[in-house]
C-alpha cells in the first residue's frame, strides 16, 4: 500500500513536470486533481486538510 501512494505522488510528478501524460489528454491542472483524488481515495490525504488551505 505504502508503494502504491509513492508511484501515485511520482506519476502526479512526472505529469506535472512533462504538462500532460503521453497517451491522455490531460493537462497540468487536470493532473493535479486527479492525483489528489487518488491519494484521498488511499487516504493519504482527507478532506479537512484540503480545506485548511
Amino acid at each position: 500500500m505504502v508503494v502504491l501512494r509513492y508511484l501515485v505522488i511520482i506519476i502526479t510528478y512526472i505529469g506535472l513536470g512533462l504538462g500532460y501524460l503521453p497517451g491522455l489528454r490531460m493537462n497540468r491542472a487536470t493532473i493535479a486533481i486527479v492525483g489528489a483524488a487518488f491519494l484521498m481515495a488511499l487516504g493519504v490525504l482527507d478532506f479537512p486538510h484540503f480545506s485548511q488551505a
